[in-house]
């Protein structure tokens, strides 16, 4: 199974992708990192060459970055002995160093190294349904998780301990940054770019006006929409707990494991959309963020400056809350 984003377990909301019904809209699509893609260009040029290196980027990425390709580099990382350096290419080098950037940011909470925690939940490949962890269990899994464990020297890295890394919560919205550069580089300004559910816009759509991205209501039970946000050549990434879960003895534990502790998170933020220049920016800090809960998370966004949409569970049904940047992005979006 060539799935790089299974092991990470972490659940990505649907985008809905509403507008853009003119016949200039060119759709290319196909299957990559055990997911889907989706590209849209408003042209009427043939696509076809533009297509296949599409194609070719994603494979390249994939065999870099999967943690189910033995020949991987990400996985020759992983089986390197503990203290050995090797030499890493520029791509893993560059998503690694963001990688331990949102780990700081986000104190932990945004950990590339988790996947041991997220196994023993049963949650990931190697996971199985059973009772909850016991503390010596978690106790055991926390000694191989920290980012702090990896050492980056430029295009040389190193383990310091037997971590294991998995790049599932920021990889797909690197692929997306990438394609969305080499549509720029073909002198295409009206796209979408779309990886599983992580997205990047440049331009407008068929129809002259912005991207508008539908965000999903977090119920559990059926799918619909909980609000639109007009998009502008910016990438956007949404992560929430509110499906992908285990129930043991009645009792409910998100597939979301905060690294810091070996516990699912029991808070009532269920959905956190970031918006970005960086679609893998998005990607994992929309993770990291629904780690923490609403008000780390919003002390994050306010003092960062970030875009940021949160969608908290409250007795009446879902709260909105947006950041104080996201705020002033859609009132200068109103002003055009």
């Amino acid at each position: 199974m060539n799935n790089l984003f299974y092991r990470y377990a972490r659940f990505l909301i649907v985008f809905f992708l509403i507008g853009c019904n003119s016949g200039s809209v060119q759709l290319l699509n196909g299957q990559t990192m055990g997911t889907t893609y989706t590209v849209k260009i408003i042209t009427n040029n043939d696509l076809e060459s533009l297509h296949e290196k599409i194609k070719f980027e994603l494979k390249r990425i994939n065999t870099i970055m999967s943690t189910y390709i033995k020949s991987s580099e990400l996985s020759l990382l992983n089986k390197s002995p503990v203290g050995n350096s090797i030499q890493i290419s520029e791509d893993l080098t560059e998503l690694l160093s963001l990688s331990h950037d949102i780990y700081k940011l986000t104190d932990g909470a945004f950990d590339v190294t988790v996947g041991p925690l997220v196994n023993l939940w049963g949650f990931g490949p190697e996971g199985d349904a059973r009772d909850i962890p016991t503390p010596k269990e978690i106790a055991q899994q926390m000694q191989r998780i920290g980012f702090n464990q990896l050492q980056l020297e430029g295009q040389t890295a190193y383990r310091m301990d037997d971590i294991y890394i998995d790049l599932s919560g920021i990889a797909k919205g690197f692929a997306v940054d990438r394609v969305a550069a080499l549509i720029k580089e073909h002198s295409y300004a009206d796209y979408l770019v779309e990886i599983g559910g992580e997205l990047k816009v440049g331009g407008n759509n068929g129809e002259g006006k912005p991207w508008s991205i539908a965000i999903e209501k977090p119920e559990v039970l059926q799918r619909s929409i909980f609000r639109t946000l007009p998009l502008n050549n910016l990438g956007i990434a949404t992560s929430g707990d509110y499906r992908n879960y285990r129930e043991i003895n009645g009792q409910r534990y998100s597939h979301l494991i905060d690294p810091r502790t070996g516990m699912p998170i029991t808070h009532q933020l269920v959905s956190v959309t970031v918006l970005n220049p960086s679609t893998a920016f998005a990607d994992g800090l929309a993770t990291g963020l629904s780690v923490l809960n609403y008000k780390e998370a919003m002390k994050i966004a306010v003092e960062q400056k970030y875009a940021v949409l949160f969608i908290i569970k409250v007795d009446s049904g879902f709260s909105e809350q947006r950041s104080p940047e996201l705020e002033k992005y859609l009132a200068d979006l109103k002003k055009k």
